[in-house]
């Protein structure tokens, strides 16, 4: 009977020590989804005030290209390059973003795949 006792003692325990990291797990991924979030909501404010006149509110592309799936073309840090720099002989010029706006942009822009 001690025995018996015992086990369903400890498999509570342990039920609870399992349920209550599977809740501080999700916490922490709602936290990541939110911070992820926040990140692409500022990402797009930024490009919507400065980039979205030539590359459209959709990033479809207006007198500059398509960036819908510039992720695919380029990674974070070339984009962040032509943001910061812009593209010689053509009409994206650079500056429009700097530091943080430009880093947050071309973050979310790596994701347009």
């Amino acid at each position: 009977m001690l025995r018996k006792s015992l086990f369903a003692s400890l498999l509570i325990l342990l039920l609870g020590i399992v349920g209550c990291s599977g809740d501080e797990s999700s916490e922490e991924n709602g936290a990541i989804e939110n911070e992820t979030t926040a990140v692409n909501d500022k990402a797009q404010e930024f490009y919507n005030k400065k980039c979205a006149n030539c590359h459209g509110q959709n990033l479809e592309g207006i007198v500059g290209p398509t960036l819908i799936t510039a992720g695919s073309m380029y990674d974070e840090e070339e984009l962040l390059d032509i943001i910061v720099n812009g593209i010689d002989k053509t009409t994206m010029p650079g500056g429009l973003l700097e530091g943080e706006e430009a880093e947050v942009v071309a973050q979310w822009l790596a994701q347009q795949k």
